[in-house]
């Protein structure tokens, strides 16, 4: 999953919006208060979408992190039980030489 994170053209549209809706609340001193309530209300609303892709990209690294922490412990826990198997198949191969040692004739 890949997410755009520049927020470059995002923030000037918000920029843009922000003079359009300061210019005619400077031009008309009889602005009325829900006006100002709702242009409140969208700043809130577009700071909230700014957050979200950064949100939803720490997320990501999260769960990729946990996905990678899950393989890394997987590889060591079947190295580990590998470990006494090999360990006793060394040994084993090593009972037989030194039997065939015993075995021989001394000169």
């Amino acid at each position: 999953m890949h997410i755009n994170t520049n927020l470059a053209a995002d923030a000037s549209a918000i920029n843009l919006q922000h003079a359009q809706l300061d210019t005619p609340a400077a031009s008309n001193p009889s602005s009325s208060s829900p006006e100002t309530d709702s242009s409140a209300s969208l700043d809130a609303s577009w700071q909230r979408l700014l957050e979200t892709p950064a949100s939803i990209q720490d997320a990501d690294y999260a769960i990729q992190d946990e996905t990678g922490a899950d393989q890394a412990m997987e590889s060591l826990r079947q190295s580990m039980l590998g470990q006494p198997g090999l360990a006793l198949a060394a040994q084993g191969n090593q009972l037989s030489g030194n039997v065939l040692s015993l075995l021989q004739p001394i000169d």
